[in-house]
């Protein structure tokens, strides 16, 4: 991303380039939850795969900032079908004792990509070009596709339902992805004092709607199925948001190559895979409270030490040392905030729960991005660096740590 921001003079697109993937999810995530309820996930995972391989074609042919953000969209709107169905799927197809393991298989299938995917693709990009990103993932998406199809139908045929698909949720979907886009572009863009009344126009749009499709006492973190969601959203904000930005800064600032900026991720990775292995091994002889507290103090602690690193010490070469700290606490806690969530999720509503968990995770990426991005955007405008601008994106995720640490110890 920002070898493309660069190509394109779109710097204050960054964040847009991320959250224009999720939000586009958020409207899939609704129609793929609701038809795999009622008939099952094969023809939504159908229409997932194709839009999100039509999302690669229109990316890799970009000519301008715009035309990717519509790329990105495109693969959000495929992508946030098929995350639906997936997580519906387990739940499905397996009994409560195998589906703590298969969703701990879930949350690290991203394994082998994430490890050869980064360095790759900054490879890609500094000999050839980026677009050749994209092409090169058409392929695999659409050989993949074919074998899981085929598993699928027998799936849709034990799930389907006699009754209306409720397609209710559909406006709301619309409603909270226009809005949540409104208020980010508002934050980024706007110098004047008309961002407070666009703020609360974006918020009127939004906030009811994305209310009603969560349990009443999630923005309480109520007991539950509420706490495991409220943690999830705090989680996906605090990882993803810290991660976006860690290549922009090493390439921007210390001049690192697009490849070495991915080793940084791909460290992450490595982390997650292990933390995800030990979850799955020892949950069962540690209390959620425990794995909790442990999670979110390694994602803390991390995003603090990737800040002094990169912005007080200035040793860039911590990064892929600090980054898989707090990757190590990603994997301890995100796959149990999944399994809890599954855990209180009444049957016959697992389509609503694998929605309420996607939205979760697109609403927690793009608001971390769209803030970041918000946070830069002000900062260039106030005549700050890159460099010197993220330093309110690196503790801004680290309070939101702090804060999801709190929950754990008074929920769990």
């Amino acid at each position: 991303m920002p070898a493309i921001a660069e190509e394109f003079n779109g710097q204050h697109f960054y964040g847009a380039g991320f959250y224009s993937y999720l939000l586009a999810s958020l409207v899939s995530l609704i129609l793929a939850g609701a038809y795999t309820d009622q008939r099952g996930p094969q023809k939504p995972f159908l229409v997932g795969i194709l839009v999100f391989i039509v999302g690669l074609m229109v990316a890799a042919q970009a000519n301008s900032m715009p035309m990717l953000i519509l790329g990105r969209a495109l693969q959000g709107f495929g992508g946030g079908a098929i995350q639906s169905v997936v997580f519906a799927s387990v739940n499905i197809a397996y009994g409560e004792d195998q589906r703590r393991r298969a969703i701990s298989y879930l949350t690290t299938a991203w394994v082998l990509p994430s490890l050869i995917a980064p360095a790759l693709a900054g490879y890609v990009t500094s000999q050839w070009h980026w677009s050749y990103v994209f092409w090169g993932l058409t392929l695999p998406a659409l050989l993949s596709s074919v074998f899981v199809y085929r598993r699928l139908g027998a799936l849709s045929i034990d799930a389907k339902g006699g009754g209306r698909i409720d397609f209710s949720n559909l406006p709301k979907a619309l409603r909270i992805a226009f809005g949540v886009a409104f208020l980010l572009a508002s934050i980024s863009f706007v110098n004047s004092y008309w961002v407070i009344p666009l703020c609360l126009f974006s918020l009127f749009i939004f906030w009811r709607p994305l209310l009603s499709l969560f349990p009443v006492d999630m923005l309480r973190a109520g007991k539950g199925l509420s706490a495991a969601l409220s943690l999830k959203l705090l989680l996906v904000f605090t990882f993803f948001g810290a991660e976006a930005f860690i290549p922009l800064v090493l390439t921007d600032h210390y001049q690192y190559t697009a490849a070495a900026a991915g080793l940084v991720l791909t460290s992450g990775a490595l982390s997650w895979t292990l933390a995800s292995w030990i979850y799955d091994k020892v949950a069962v002889n540690f209390g959620d409270k425990t794995l909790l507290i442990m999670g979110f103090s390694f994602l803390g602690f991390g995003v603090l030490l990737l800040w002094l690193f990169l912005s007080v010490f200035q040793w860039a070469f911590m990064s892929y040392f600090v980054w898989s700290i707090a990757a190590f606490g990603m994997g301890l806690v995100y796959p149990m905030t999944m399994n809890l969530a599954m855990a209180n999720t009444e049957s016959g509503k697992e389509g609503k729960t694998s929605t309420a968990a996607g939205v979760v995770d697109a609403l927690g990426f793009s608001l971390a991005a769209g803030i970041g991005g918000a946070i830069l955007n002000i900062g260039d405008r106030m005549g700050y660096s890159v460099f010197e601008a993220m330093n309110g994106v690196w503790l801004v995720m680290a309070l939101v740590s702090i804060v999801a640490l709190y929950i754990s110890m008074r929920r769990y």
